[in-house]
């Protein structure tokens, strides 16, 4: 099952894992990213 299909049909709350892969397939290629933002520890 793909993120994008688990995110329409489960109804749960992402987990960091899920949350991260869907995040970064948003990201484009060679793309800078500030890792000071995003879930709190």
């Amino acid at each position: 099952m793909s993120i994008a299909t688990s995110i329409q049909t489960s109804g749960m709350p992402l987990g960091r894992n899920e949350l991260a892969e869907l995040v970064a397939r948003d990201i484009a290629p060679g793309s800078f990213v500030n890792l000071g933002i995003g879930q709190p520890t």
